[in-house]
């Protein structure tokens, strides 16, 4: 069978990136109120940063839009357009200052070279995250990682049951050795619940209560 693969969708997770939007947003709001002061009664340097300025706003307005409007954890992640917009507003503000006789060298530049870099390395930095949280189920066993330090895995062939309910999954081997991992902060905990729950019925043998019911039906 070809893997299956679920990505926890974790609460905390789920908030860092919502407060990554909001920080985002609140950039946005301070380059239109940057503008709006300099640019009344402004002298061409000024207007011309100011100007900037707006286009910056907007850029990171629209990126913010368009990631809220396409962010789904099953589509492949590709390029960060939200990065990317941080970006080129940050080389923006920087040619501007420089222009205008500031240093060549200055935090506006700096800043943009690791905007520009997260953007870039958005795919891969997505793909580690769904790998430390994630759900895998195969033919030679089944594995949950919820974090960097939390794992239980097993195969098949190792197992002699498993509980899973939206609060934990609790995988037990024929040694007695027992590995539990909490879900309930994964906001898909019922659909990982029921997809161990589902392996675990096609993959495991029937222990002895279970023949003996069948045997009785």
């Amino acid at each position: 069978m070809e893997p299956l693969i679920i990505p926890i969708r974790d609460r905390r997770v789920m908030l860092a990136q919502r407060m990554d939007l909001f920080g985002h947003g609140v950039a946005a709001f301070g380059l239109l109120a940057a503008a709006m002061d300099t640019l009344p009664g402004a002298s061409a340097a000024q207007t011309a940063l100011g100007a900037v300025e707006l286009v910056g706003a907007a850029a990171l307005a629209g990126a913010i839009v368009r990631e809220v409007r396409e962010r789904d954890e099953h589509r492949p992640a590709g390029i960060s357009w939200l990065n990317l917009a941080a970006a080129a507003v940050l080389f923006m503000e920087w040619y501007a200052r420089w222009s205008a006789g500031g240093k060549l060298i200055s935090p506006p530049l700096l800043s943009g070279v690791v905007a520009l870099g997260l953007a870039f390395l958005h795919p891969r930095i997505q793909r580690r995250l769904r790998e430390k949280w994630s759900l895998r189920v195969d033919d030679d066993g089944i594995s949950l990682r919820a974090g960097r330090f939390r794992r239980a895995a097993a195969r098949w062939s190792e197992l002699r049951s498993i509980d899973a309910t939206p609060e934990s999954v609790r995988l037990v081997t024929a040694d007695g050795r027992e590995q539990r991992i909490s879900i309930r902060l994964a906001r898909n905990r019922d659909g990982i619940a029921a997809a161990v729950t589902e392996a675990a019925r096609l993959h495991l043998p029937l222990s002895n209560d279970q023949k003996e019911g069948l045997t009785q039906s």
